[in-house]
């Protein structure tokens, strides 16, 4: 027998199998779809194609794919399978073919919203250098009252943060932190005398909260509110941030210095705040990707410094006529400033720009005793009116991204699971408010749950080996913490940035020497690092303990029965923009579908 007559019955004989796999053995799929339009068959594979990629074996979405443009489409469904064709080439690093499947959909229907969308996503992530994105001003979301009907919630509200839709608020007077989510509210009672601020480690779910008369920091796991740790040996601390290797930053001015403590409670490093015997005043500390800044009150600046060498690199003198009261590192890196002229400024380091007045007409910021920004929403902390409220910050242009990573059909439901990141790759965390599901140009109802995601940790040695195509298994509905021991290797940045963003990839960058900016700005955008040698223990040490972290998902009702391919739509709406993405289903990954084949079967 001749060599390709056997391999088409291999094919014929491959595919049949998986056929009977999706409706069971008692079902006959070619019978059924022998009634049918011959382009129902390309529906089918396209079906196939959806499905195993939601259960992330893209090698078989691929194969499905190609077995779908074999056969006879209708002409409606071409510009989908494009599409669908476009993210399968994005998450194997082929921007630019997934660019022409996007272009060839245009000339079909100019105006279909998913592919536009997608264009300018590939568009800011295969950019190096961002373009500077103004801050517009901001828009009133809410306000979290410490006292409401004659009952009083918290008092002295000293510092705020947000995880996972909660608003966590430390009261000094009370000597707990109140939480609210959506209306319902809670305590976690702290055995401390005078607690002093709190920071939240998104990634690990950690709570932070320091007290100045015992010098401790207590450690808190927010699935479960309980103390887990305790770190001691401070004197009167401040706990200011965390980084992205999850080291805590403590502000402790007795001792005149800034103390980097790792996640397990070990001191990473001392930066000591001045020289001499007269200490200055650093009234406030956060972090912007690299860059540690320092609020220092008595040189009257903003000071520098990048982390690794901790060496202090540049210095940006306050507004002649004005003292900052909070500042904190909002959108793009920028510093948000609340000066005591009741002011608000944006600064981007690194640029010649001068302090930019946002707009806060009518918006009171006296007696603010914490600003904390957490995209897109920027906290207020007022000790005096014993209140926090929230603004979603405006700017320019797009400044987020939202990626569906699986889609499965159940009897009834659909549930989709996907991601939204800011553009220094971090997550959201507040999605509510802002959030929409469209099903075939309609809103649809549905519920919004969080799912458990498993956390990889990868190093590699060969960088040629993994962006060539070693990362294009990698699941996108599980966290890919990379660890690249950097030996040079010269990727294409619009090819690789877009596949590391779509495969859910998080670049962590060991090297010891200067590394290219599109190094620097791949770690950047994915919510990773650049670090020296000397910091990868610490790295080590963060990750062995974080099996999982948790990934939004939402549900919906199915409109039963239907045909065609379906278009479901995820989508933020953010200050007037739009953050969404979009994928299909069709029936015959419905359930019900085999339940209808079924019956006709005995029938």
């Amino acid at each position: 027998m001749p060599n390709n007559i056997l391999f088409s019955l291999l094919i014929i004989l491959f595919f049949s199998t998986q056929l009977f796999a999706l409706v069971g053995d008692n079902i006959d799929i070619e019978s059924y779809l022998s009634n049918k339009p011959e382009e129902e068959w390309a529906r089918f594979y396209f079906s196939q194609a959806i499905q195993n990629w939601g259960e992330t074996d893209y090698v078989k979405a691929r194969k499905d794919i190609e077995l779908s443009f074999e056969r006879p489409i209708y002409p409606t469904d071409i510009p989908k399978l494009w599409y669908f064709l476009a993210k399968l080439n994005i998450e194997t690093g082929n921007t630019q073919d997934a660019i022409e499947s996007l272009s060839n959909v245009l000339l079909i229907e100019p105006d279909k919203t998913e592919i536009l969308i997608l264009l300018k996503v590939l568009k800011m992530l295969g950019k190096i250098q961002t373009e500077q994105n103004p801050i517009l001003g901001l828009e009133y979301r809410k306000v979290v009252e410490g006292y409401l009907n004659s009952y009083e919630f918290f008092y002295n509200p000293v510092a705020s943060d947000i995880y996972n839709e909660t608003l966590y608020i430390l009261d000094r007077a009370n000597n707990y932190i109140f939480s609210s989510r959506n209306g319902n509210n809670f305590a976690i009672n702290l055995e401390v005398e005078t607690p002093s601020s709190i920071v939240i480690d998104k990634t690990a779910a950690r709570l932070y909260c320091s007290d100045i008369e015992s010098g401790k920091i207590l450690v808190y796991d927010l699935s479960t509110h309980e103390l887990v740790d305790e770190f001691n040996d401070f004197k009167s601390p401040f706990v200011q941030t965390v980084d992205r290797l999850g080291n805590i930053y403590v502000l402790d001015p007795p001792n005149n210095r800034l103390a980097i403590v790792s996640s397990s409670g070990k001191i990473v490093k001392y930066i000591y705040l001045s020289e001499g015997y007269m200490p200055n005043i650093i009234n406030d500390v956060d972090l912007s990707f690299d860059k540690i800044i320092l609020q220092d009150m008595s040189q009257k600046a903003f000071r520098i410094v990048r982390m690794g060498s901790f060496e202090e690199e540049r210095e940006f003198s306050f507004r002649e006529d004005a003292l900052p009261v909070q500042s904190c590192s909002g959108p793009d890196g920028t510093i948000l400033t609340i000066w005591d002229d009741n002011k608000l400024t944006s600064f981007l380091p690194g640029s010649d720009m001068e302090y930019s007045f946002i707009d806060n007409t009518n918006i009171d910021f006296t007696a603010v005793s914490d600003l904390d920004y957490n995209a897109p929403i920027l906290s207020v902390t007022d000790f005096d009116k014993h209140r926090v409220r929230e603004y979603v910050v405006v700017q320019e242009k797009p400044m987020a991204f939202t990626s569906i990573d699986s889609i499965e059909a159940t009897a009834d439901d659909l549930i989709i699971q996907f991601r939204n990141l800011d553009s220094m790759g971090n997550k959201f965390q507040v999605i509510s408010p802002f959030l929409n599901v469209i099903d075939s140009g309609g809103y649809v109802p549905f519920t919004l749950e969080t799912t458990d995601s498993t956390v990889n940790y990868i190093e590699i040695t060969d960088g040629k080996s993994f962006f060539e195509g070693g990362f294009s298994n990698l699941k996108k509905t599980e966290y890919n913490m990379v660890v690249w021991k950097y030996d040079g290797y010269d990727f294409n940045f619009e090819n690789i940035a877009p596949a590391m963003f779509s495969k859910n990839v998080r670049v962590y960058v060991i090297s010891n020497v200067t590394v290219p900016e599109k190094v620097r700005s791949l770690a950047k955008i994915t919510g990773g690092l650049v670090i020296s040698s000397g910091m990868e223990t610490f790295l080590d040490e963060y990750y062995s303990k974080i099996n999982s972290m948790i990934s939004p998902k939402v549900t919906y009702r199915l409109n039963l029965p239907f045909e065609g391919i379906k278009t479901v739509t995820v989508s933020a709406r953010i200050a007037g923009l739009d953050y969404s993405d979009s994928i299909y289903y069709a029936i015959y990954m419905i359930p019900y579908f085999k339940q209808e084949l079924e019956g006709t079967t005995d029938d």
